[in-house]
């Protein structure tokens, strides 16, 4: 991502408690948390080998879990298309639009069923006061991650995600689409 959050988080008053990353990947921000001081991390990733890789890391990590499992507004399975030329960083749950042209390198050269499940199911049986910050990564699919979270959303201090401007993915949410929604809940850009 191209903000830096350490900046971020004292610029609008955020004191870390516990960030959710959806799109974790295999964890290149824990070593950023933990320096930050967030004690609990959730993170969810659906790719098979990068959960092993992040459950590595985490294992020795007190108050942070994986879940193996994407982030969408309803729970099931669904297909993930994937791609190996960015390590993965590309794949998404929605297939790929105006990436295919802008980002020619990356080719989507597989796909996979994937359990999904919604933030206001994850967090019916564990308590959102440890968590603060929800951080996103999903390749386009903000939008739904947000909409399975609406009952955990007044519990957060801040979210961070990437945006599109583009369709890069088939119907992808767009900046101004997220912006919308989460105003409904007092949150701004």
């Amino acid at each position: 991502m191209l903000m830096d959050i350490a900046t971020l988080l004292p610029q609008y008053g955020v004191s870390p408690r516990g960030v959710i990353h959806a799109g974790a990947h295999d964890g290149q921000e824990i070593d950023e948390y933990l320096r930050l001081g967030f004690r609990h991390g959730v993170l969810f990733e659906p790719i098979p080998q990068l959960i092993e890789r992040l459950e590595a890391r985490v294992s020795t990590i007190p108050g942070y879990r994986v879940v193996g499992a994407a982030l969408g507004a309803v729970e099931g399975r669904a297909t993930l298309y994937t791609e190996t030329a960015n390590q993965g960083m590309s794949s998404s749950l929605l297939k790929p639009k105006d990436h295919l042209t802008q980002y020619p390198e990356i080719q989507f050269n597989g796909s996979l069923e994937v359990p999904v499940t919604t933030l206001s199911e994850y967090f019916k049986s564990d308590t959102i006061t440890n968590y603060n910050f929800l951080n996103m990564d999903v390749q386009g699919f903000e939008l739904s991650v947000l909409k399975g979270g609406i009952a955990i959303l007044s519990g957060l201090d801040a979210i961070y995600t990437e945006v599109n401007r583009a369709e890069l993915y088939e119907h992808c949410a767009r900046v101004e689409q997220i912006d919308s929604f989460l105003a409904q809940f007092g949150f701004h850009r």
